[in-house]
This record gives structure tokens, C-alpha cells and sequence, in this order.
């Protein structure tokens, strides 16, 4: 009887027009501004995340850089892209890492064209 009570509760599937909670701390999207930079020119940086995460950094290549924050769940940076940067062409990966007060971390990584 146990056992098909077993076989009974692992046959139950979740429902699939319910969306599942996002894991927290997360981060739910990066979106740079223009998609394209060049360099001298200004781009902007925004990061939603679920509301718990405090601080947030940006790595990329060996540079670790703060993300100041714009509201509960929302992070935001403007800057110039370097002078320097006209000797890379391609796409960069940016890790973004998020904590919250705990010290839990959440990672996101997002690719950006020079």
C-alpha cells in the first residue's frame, strides 16, 4: 500500500501554466545601451534582480566593477567606454554577481560587442 502511495505522489506533475518562483537571490536580466559600443562613446547598464539582492558587481576581463543600485531589484551604470578599448574588437563576457544579506550569490553572465 506504501508503495503505491509512493508511485502515486511521484506521478504528480506540477501544474505547467503556473510559473515557478525565481530563486533568490537572482538575477532576472542584464540589458546594455547601445547594444553595440564603441569606444569613447557612453553606454548604460541596467540589471533587474529579485528585490533581496544588496550590492552588485560587474567582472570583466580582470576588472571588478560596483553597480550602484537604482531602486528595490533594479541596478544601474553609465560610463564611457575607454579610449583603450579600440584595440579589442569582439564580444566580452561580463559576469554580474549579485548578494544578498545573507552573502547568498546569484550570476549572470551577458556578452557585450566592441
Amino acid at each position: 500500500m506504501a508503495g503505491l502511495a509512493a508511485l502515486a505522489l511521484l506521478g504528480i506533475a506540477p501544474d505547467p501554466d503556473v510559473d515557478a518562483p525565481a530563486a533568490n537571490p537572482a538575477i532576472l536580466d542584464v540589458t546594455f545601451a547601445p547594444d553595440h559600443l564603441r569606444a569613447g562613446a557612453e553606454f548604460a547598464v541596467t540589471i533587474h534582480t529579485t528585490p533581496d539582492i544588496t550590492a552588485l558587481e560587474a567582472c570583466v576581463m580582470k576588472y571588478k566593477l560596483p553597480v550602484p543600485k537604482a531602486g528595490d531589484g533594479v541596478f544601474y551604470a553609465s560610463a564611457r567606454v575607454p579610449w583603450w578599448a579600440r584595440v579589442y574588437h569582439g564580444t566580452f563576457h561580463v559576469t554580474f554577481v549579485g548578494v544578498d544579506a545573507s552573502g547568498d550569490q546569484a550570476q549572470m553572465e551577458a556578452d557585450v560587442r566592441i
